[in-house]
């Protein structure tokens, strides 16, 4: 039977009639953190499905370089349909378009085989060496692990560290594989790989449906943002609700809430949206590799979408129930050439055409007059 030490922590001693008197020091008086416990709550299964996708290669032939070069202008759109008996609000949509993307079980490449990758975790408790810990002194930094395996620290080193129930874990993986845990033992992330034991071990690999990807075209990530987390950012509405952080490369987030674009979908509803932009080709972010994927004539498609149910969701005696759900849809295509544009179309007939609506996300199947 393991020994079950526990992690006791002490008050100020009081005195009374001259004998000190040790008190264990309460969560409630250290304004601790309380653990969640996460479980499986009600989803909307969602579907998406690329349905038209137009490639243009702007100034065509001015040489790539590492400070200019062509440009790839991208106007794609995706049917996106709610497939069950509840409604959901789509939260973000994750679209690449490239010459190969494949399972990272199926890659062969020595590179992302050599590559190193970290997924961070709570748990409500963990045995160490024998020794059972559920209390941590937490920060606001996280670790990330880089693709050589370094570690280092993203956060707000300004707020004051805490207290939490449970602890903080970061699964370290290695080309796609389990290579070694680390736990936060109150302020020093340490390595325990071999020595820990979880009460319930974590069942899923988050690394097991990741994707290799070569020669990309173009990508977005497109996110719907709450308006109400406007006054937690320094970033601001455009005039057209759809704006593109200039920090993050090729990330856009459209404002949603009351008067803004509608990201409910009611049960059963299909949609279609768009994502749009041009993508600068330069030498330095392989813009050559992108423009010959292009040419070929055939590329493959990804994308991927995150929803979350609309129901009530309330914490009740510490547990609360994911409601989100992802989308994903991979598949190859044949592109017809134009000049230097090149289509992928399974939905637009010969006189009709797309518009747009007032926040550059909706479209709408038109007929010409």
């Amino acid at each position: 039977m393991k020994h079950q030490a526990k992690l006791i922590l002490f008050g100020i001693l009081s005195l009374s009639m001259g004998v000190a008197f040790a008190s264990p020091l309460l969560a409630s008086e250290l304004n601790m953190q309380p653990f969640i416990k996460h479980v499986q709550g009600p989803t909307a299964d969602f579907s998406v499905n690329v349905v038209y996708a137009n490639f243009t290669i702007l100034n065509s032939s001015k040489p790539v370089s590492e400070n200019d070069g062509p440009a790839i202008s991208y106007y794609v759109v995706l049917n996106v349909t709610n497939l069950s008996d509840i409604g959901a609000n789509l939260r973000d949509v994750n679209f690449v378009a490239a010459r190969e993307i494949k399972n990272i079980s199926e890659s062969t490449s020595s590179w992302l085989m050599n590559s190193t990758s970290g997924s961070g975790y709570f748990a409500e408790g963990a045995w160490v060496d024998g020794i059972w810990y559920n209390v941590t002194l937490a920060t606001h930094n996280w670790p990330a692990v880089d693709r050589w395996g370094n570690i280092t620290f993203f956060g707000v080193t300004e707020l004051e560290d805490y207290w939490l129930e449970g602890v903080q874990l970061l699964d370290v993986y290695e080309g796609g594989k389990f290579k070694a845990t680390y736990m936060n033992m109150n302020g020093t992330w340490v390595n325990v790989t071999g020595r820990i034991e979880l009460p319930q071990p974590r069942e899923n690999n988050p690394f097991a449906n990741a994707f290799t990807v070569s020669d990309i075209v173009v990508r977005e990530l497109h996110l719907f943002q709450d308006v109400a987390a406007l006054n937690f950012t320094s970033t601001t509405a455009s005039d057209n609700n759809t704006s593109t952080d200039s920090k993050i490369i090729e990330e856009k987030y459209t404002w949603v809430g009351e008067g803004l674009f509608d990201n409910y979908w009611a049960p059963h509803q299909s949609r279609l949206i768009v994502l749009q932009g041009i993508h600068d080709i330069r030498k330095s972010f392989g813009g050559v590799k992108a423009l010959d994927a292009l040419r070929s004539g055939s590329i493959t498609l990804q994308t991927r979408l995150f929803n979350h149910a609309n129901v009530t969701v309330e914490v009740v005696n510490g547990t609360i129930a994911d409601t989100w759900s992802y989308a994903t849809e991979l598949k190859q295509v044949q592109l017809t050439q134009n000049g230097d544009s090149y289509l992928y179309n399974t939905i637009l007939g010969e006189n009709q055409f797309f518009i747009t609506d007032q926040y550059g996300v909706e479209v709408f199947i038109k007929e010409r007059s």
